[in-house]
């Protein structure tokens, strides 16, 4: 099944680089959440992430879908976080605006 979303485009070099920096701190709290036994929200940031690999070298990437998928993350687990991943997202999306 492929998934068709209306902001759907190839991301820019930088783009990457940061979504990249992304997935290093959610796989850095992967392993926080596993050495504290933390299997559901490990679940949750891995399924929050596990499309970006495979969708950020295509044309299919949607900004609104993953920052979507983010705040989802981050309100069910709001005072239990170990990052900002939507922080982190102000910073890619202003450089999405100076593409």
């Amino acid at each position: 099944m492929t998934w068709k979303f209306e902001d759907a485009r190839p991301l820019s070099e930088i783009e990457r680089q940061r979504l990249s920096r992304m997935m290093y701190l959610a796989f850095c709290d992967l392993r926080a959440l596993a050495r504290q036994a933390q299997a559901q929200q490990a679940k949750d940031l891995a399924e929050t992430f596990h499309n970006v690999p495979l969708l950020m070298h295509t044309n299919e990437f949607s900004f609104k879908v993953f920052r979507e998928l983010l705040e989802r993350y981050q309100e069910k687990y709001k005072g239990h976080l170990l990052f900002d991943y939507l922080q982190e997202w102000e910073k890619l999306e202003h450089t999405e605006a100076n593409v």
